[in-house]
């Protein structure tokens, strides 16, 4: 196996946002917006390179598990940033039921993601390497992740408009989920 050239930016982002999870936990690992973020960073970290090596491997099988797991990463990013939203707005206690069921959610769906094709299946061989096609229940996947993170972004919102605290940092995270998510 090779390293493909179209596993690079995978690689760089992957270690950006592992970097950068470590950098906030390091900052202040008592406290829950940290630590939060940090597991976004990791999970993202996984999505990344996981995909990038896939796209570096040459038989399908060893791509297709490596998509799988990747995807998992995928998974844990929405229940995560709206966590992180809900922490950072101060209604995490007021919501701890819907917080728990994201995280339940990505649970029922990383077993699927793992063990069946139904959210995933077997991928397309592109120029770039493997990527997976999607699975009869991918749509219910990405309109709970699209909810989720909407969800986040509204927190956000809420908090920017209502509460005005942290507006800068409450702005940059918006943006950020707004162009990532």
């Amino acid at each position: 196996m090779g390293l493909s050239v179209y596993s690079v930016p995978n690689i760089i982002v992957g270690i950006s946002f592992i970097l950068l999870g470590i950098f906030v936990f390091s900052k202040n690992p008592r406290k829950r917006p940290n630590r939060v973020f940090f597991l976004l960073g990791c999970t993202s970290f996984l999505w990344q390179i996981m995909y990038a090596l896939a796209f570096s491997l040459s038989d399908a099988r060893e791509a297709f598990l490596a998509l799988r797991f990747g995807y998992v990463g995928v998974n844990f990013i929405a229940p995560l940033a709206c966590h992180s939203a809900y922490i950072v707005s101060r209604q995490d206690q007021k919501f701890k039921a819907y917080i728990t069921a994201t995280y339940v959610l990505g649970g029922i769906f990383a077993v699927l993601i793992l063990t069946t094709p139904l959210i995933i299946s077997e991928p397309y061989k592109y120029f770039w390497g493997y990527y997976p096609k999607h699975g009869l229940l991918h749509p219910f996947f990405l309109a709970s992740f699209i909810g989720q993170v909407n969800v986040a972004i509204i927190a956000y919102t809420y908090e920017l408009i209502f509460k005005r605290k942290s507006k800068t940092k409450l702005q940059f995270t918006q943006m950020a989920l707004m162009l990532g998510g």
